[in-house]
């Protein structure tokens, strides 16, 4: 398992999001949406259908930057892991996962949460549309979220549009999905643009990266899977799966043809198993979250 393949296939998307100073701009006064809103606008889906959390794992142990940097326990973290060395593969295994990948979306999932303060309208085609106009002195920066009502579902684009000399962008697609009514299913699907060199005139991109979430009964599911069509990535996935009784994450490398999976219990026990750790066996900790026999 090649554990620097995500960093390497979210790096075109990173670079977008990394230029585009939407994260900063979150945080500063000024922002202005709609006065008037309807009540008859679609439910906009939980953050949570974009990213995967890390409380199944526990109470985590403060992990050095060089171990999450390589997703393996390196330097003093890989001399004090001892008795724990199992489940602190684990944690460092898929904090590297979270950081690589997920944290490539941190711009496009928190305009999305953003969305909660500005009121939808209703435009003639039968769509809602949430507006926050972010301005920074005379760069302004405008994201659009559109959801349109089906009959069954709801279809979500937003869009993001700037004047800033380095990086004219007008309604770019960042992302666009769908949500089931009943809240028990979707997709996401991320847009980066073609190549870094036209980054600045971007309109239209390719797709990256696709998320297909559920809830269904006990269990929640989230699969991140990069679909960049010719990528050397290509049929990466990472799939994450809770419930009240565990929670695993798989992580599948299609050119290597390899899985990983790393599953935690309520009780605090689980195990590891991935290609290049304990020679590609299942390595386990018991509730204590030390090494432990693998039953």
């Amino acid at each position: 398992m090649n554990w620097n393949t995500p960093k390497t296939l979210a790096k075109g998307f990173l670079v977008f999001s990394m230029i585009f100073v939407l994260g900063g701009c979150l945080k500063q006064d000024g922002v202005t949406g709609p006065e008037t809103g309807n009540s008859d606008a679609p439910t906009l889906p939980e953050v949570s259908t974009m990213k995967f959390q890390m409380g199944f794992l526990g109470e985590l142990p403060e992990v050095d930057e060089a171990s999450i940097l390589t997703g393996k326990a390196s330097g003093e973290m890989a001399m004090t892991a001892g008795e724990r060395s199992n489940w602190i593969n684990g944690v460092i295994r898929v904090l590297f996962l979270q950081l690589s990948l997920f944290d490539a979306l941190e711009e496009p999932v928190g305009a999305f949460a953003y969305a909660i303060h500005s009121i939808p309208q209703a435009q003639e085609d039968g769509s809602y549309l949430w507006t926050y106009i972010f301005a920074e002195g005379q760069m302004e920066y405008s994201v659009f979220l559109f959801g349109t009502p089906m009959a069954d579902r709801v279809a979500w684009r937003m869009e993001v549009s700037s004047n800033d000399p380095e990086m004219i962008l007008d309604h770019f697609v960042w992302f666009d999905g769908e949500s089931m009514n009943d809240d028990r299913s979707g997709y996401w699907q991320f847009y980066a643009p073609v190549d870094e060199a036209t980054v600045a005139k971007a309109t239209v991109g390719k797709q990256v990266i696709r998320i297909n979430w559920a809830h269904e009964g006990n269990e929640d599911s989230l699969r991140l899977e990069i679909n960049e069509l010719g990528g050397e990535a290509e049929g990466d996935y990472i799939e994450f799966r809770e419930t009240s009784e565990q929670g695993s994450i798989d992580y599948f490398d299609s050119s290597e043809g390899q899985m990983a999976n790393i599953t935690a219990l309520a009780d605090g026990s689980g195990s590891i198993t991935v290609p290049d750790y304990n020679d590609g066996l299942k390595a386990c900790w018991d509730t204590e979250q030390f090494n432990a026999d693998c039953n």
